[in-house]
């Protein structure tokens, strides 16, 4: 911000000036006194040239003389030449004058032009942002009006259902307990009870209409938490009246993850997930909140699985059921985004817990999300769905976050990379031979491509062809220390290896194909780039416990990222 100047004082000589330079003169004056003294020596000489007036003045001698009439005539010519000088000076001026008010007339008009070209253009600036806002403020209004419209219906529906929503579960829960006495509840696990899923689905209705015609999801959800806290420990002081308590306050997250995975899966898979549950749980039939059984790892059509047993959380089953169905629907609908498809693709969902938390993590292929977006996904309205065939309503990740937020958890969005490698790949024979090779992997325009030591070509895939049978396959690569070994290899059939990563985001594949005399082994490397959400919840005994657990290990960054916007008010 400038400082402040007082005004100086501007004396009288320079007033004057300033006026002589403002004042543009273009008038001429009269000579007068060149005209004047023309007449006084015309009438001198004319006298001097008529002897009876120089009689009658009386005109002295030294008037008469030659020398004075010389004098008077010198002097006359003087005055001519001053005067004629004078009045072409001023002439000189005067045009300069004149020109210099025909500059500032024409710059006044340029000056003019540019200025009605200037407010002719921001005008149509301005008519457009009108039209923006006001398109931009219609779509809010009339998306408000839906959404208070909707969330009116929702109040409408469960005020006056409440009593058939009671009659349609005492009537569902009666049904579940007759097919449980006559015993055809299929003992496997899979929860083919028709009943028990119509009763769960008409609860979990009236949840989403519960959240729905709240007016603070988060609170909403926050108030529950400290009722279900309440519950849990007087669960945990009297084991004995847990079961006789009508409110179940914890529940298990791989259950509900499970619980929300399979209506998105095929039948088949559906079979295949439950055996390995069942295998999971051992003699248990039914997984209990904090028990510790091994880890479910799942790899199915579109579900790529890892899920650890993790301690219990607190609250309604149904909320997290409807987080997570979001963001797999969501996971879904972008993954079919992707620029190009590989056999390989898969959604990988991941959970397990650390430090007091519960983690859950969601990838999948396909473009990745702006900084602009990624500060409005959460917000009531906006959606990223921008196709001809299809508009979200920007309600999903909506309720994610305000889900998250009653939970007092985090949701975090990284932008999945394809990274540079290089690879080792050492293939053993049967008939003894070792051969290893390298393989570097390079980016371009973002996506992976092979280069082998010595060759010059970029391919997606490297081939390799061997005279003998391929016995096992070893992998190292620079990013990753451990080495992976693959020797249950097929000597008849086709065998397929995946990247067995942390991650569980395989960055390489590779195909081994027996023939007779000319055994292929093809490596290729695996565009990753995608999406990945991260959410931390915490457990039910960190918050019984009242634990300061790690949550905020990113503060200073994201107290610098909202101080960046008030830096320009520092200097006032």
């Amino acid at each position: 911000m400038k400082d402040y100047q007082e005004p100086t004082e501007v004396k009288d000589g320079d007033q004057d000036h300033l006026k002589k330079l403002n004042k543009l003169k273009t008038t001429q004056g009269y000579p007068w006194l060149t005209g004047l003294l023309s007449l006084i020596v015309v009438g001198y000489f004319l006298i001097l040239h008529q002897p009876y007036l120089v009689s009658f003045y009386h005109f002295p001698e030294l008037v008469q003389e030659l020398e004075f009439q010389a004098a008077v005539a010198g002097i006359f010519f003087f005055v001519v030449f001053w005067d004629v000088r004078r009045f072409y000076r001023h002439r000189q001026r005067i045009e300069q004058h004149v020109l210099q008010l025909r500059t500032e007339i024409n710059d006044i008009w340029q000056s003019k032009k540019s200025l009605q070209a200037r407010a002719h253009i921001y005008s149509g600036h301005a008519d457009k942002l009108k039209l923006f806002i006001s398109d931009k403020l219609l779509e809010y209004i009339e998306y408000d009006e839906k959404f208070l419209h909707f969330k009116s219906i929702a109040a409408e529906v469960r005020h006056n259902g409440v009593i058939s929503y009671d009659k349609v579960k005492t009537a569902l829960y009666r049904a579940t307990e007759d097919f449980k006495q006559n015993a055809e509840l299929d003992q496997t696990g899979t929860g083919s009870n028709p009943y028990r899923e119509a009763l769960d689905a008409m609860k979990y209705l009236w949840d989403l209409l519960d959240l729905s015609t709240t007016d603070n999801i988060a609170l909403h959800i926050g108030n529950h938490l400290i009722e279900c806290e309440e519950h849990y420990y007087q669960q945990i002081l009297n084991k004995e009246s847990a079961e006789n308590n009508p409110l179940k306050p914890d529940f298990s997250p791989r259950s509900a993850l499970i619980k929300t995975i399979v209506p998105l899966m095929e039948s088949n898979e559906v079979e295949d997930l439950y055996g390995q549950v069942k295998e999971s749980l051992g003699d248990q039939s039914k997984e209990s909140p904090g028990d510790a059984h091994p880890p479910v790892e799942y790899s199915g059509h579109q579900f790529r699985l890892q899920l650890d047993a993790s301690p219990a959380l607190l609250g309604n089953e149904n909320h997290l059921i409807l987080m997570l169905e979001n963001l797999l629907k969501n996971a879904q609908f972008f993954a079919n985004k992707a620029a190009f498809k590989q056999k390989t693709d898969r959604i990988v969902v991941q959970l397990h817990s650390n430090s007091g938390y519960v983690h859950f993590s969601i990838y999948n292929r396909g473009p990745h999300i702006d900084d602009a977006d990624r500060e409005q996904i959460f917000q009531l309205g906006y959606s990223t769905r921008r196709v001809k065939e299809h508009h979200g309503k920007g309600l999903g990740l909506f309720f994610v976050n305000e889900i998250v937020k009653g939970y007092q958890g985090r949701i975090q969005i990284e932008n999945v990379q394809n990274q540079e490698n290089t690879y080792s790949v050492r293939v053993a024979l049967k008939n003894g031979d070792v051969v290893t090779k390298v393989v570097k992997t390079s980016l371009n325009e973002g996506r992976p491509f092979i280069h082998e030591s010595g060759s010059e070509e970029y391919p997606r895939h490297q081939q390799w062809e061997f005279s003998s049978p391929v016995e096992s396959i070893e992998v190292s690569s620079t990013a990753q220390s451990k080495t992976q070994v693959f020797s249950d290899l097929d000597a008849k059939q086709v065998s397929n290896i995946l990247d067995p990563g942390e991650t569980r985001v395989p960055q390489w594949s590779i195909e081994v194909k027996p023939k007779r005399g000319a055994h292929r082994v093809q490596f290729s490397a695996l565009d990753i780039a995608g999406v990945k959400f991260h959410i931390k919840l915490p457990t039910a005994d960190s918050r019984l416990s009242g634990e300061d657990l790690p949550l905020e290990d990113n503060l200073t960054d994201e107290m610098a990222r909202l101080n960046e916007q008030f830096q320009e008010f520092d200097e006032y």
